[in-house]
């Protein structure tokens, strides 16, 4: 016989291999989607971490003779200085409209309301010894990670010595 085409068999056959090669590729691009969303929310939080740190660092850097204040709790201290030109900024974590861990800064803190430029900070501990601070912030994402059951978290340290505190 002349017959031109392909036997019911030889149809599923290639179905199911088409099958079998889409579910690898499914299952590839779940894969490489889920590795994203982490690495995005990791480098999200770290440069939280990191905002924070180095706004604080700079601005305490710039403070004047008069001794900064820390007030506080472990995980949740205030830190409150004048600068050089007289101005009073307060530094602190807070429970606002930007969610429940964010670190945020007043520049005058009793003529303003606080800014807010960092989110999901879960620690800022400010400690001192001498003329030196330790600044210890700790920020986590905003959602568990997939496939870990927790949230991904960063610890950044910093010393600072003002340069206008004896």
């Amino acid at each position: 016989m002349n017959n031109k085409g392909f036997s019911q068999i030889e149809t599923l056959i290639a179905i199911g291999i088409f099958g079998i090669l889409l579910t690898a590729l499914t299952a590839f691009f779940i894969s490489q989607n889920r590795q994203y969303v982490i690495q995005s929310q990791l480098v999200q939080m770290q440069d939280n971490a990191r905002a924070a740190m180095d706004f604080t660092v700079r601005m305490l850097r710039n403070a004047n003779n008069q001794d900064p204040v820390i007030t506080g709790s472990t995980c949740s201290h205030t830190l409150n200085f004048t600068d050089a030109w007289g101005d009073v900024h307060e530094f602190r974590r807070y429970s606002g409209t930007d969610g429940p861990n964010t670190f945020g800064y007043h520049k005058n803190p009793d003529t303003g309301t606080i800014d807010p430029f960092a989110m999901n900070i879960k620690c800022f501990d400010v400690s001192r010894d001498g003329n030196q601070f330790e600044i210890i912030i700790t920020a986590e994402t905003d959602r568990v990670l997939p496939g870990t059951g927790q949230k991904g978290s960063v610890t950044l340290e910093s010393a600072v010595k003002p340069r206008n505190i004896n």
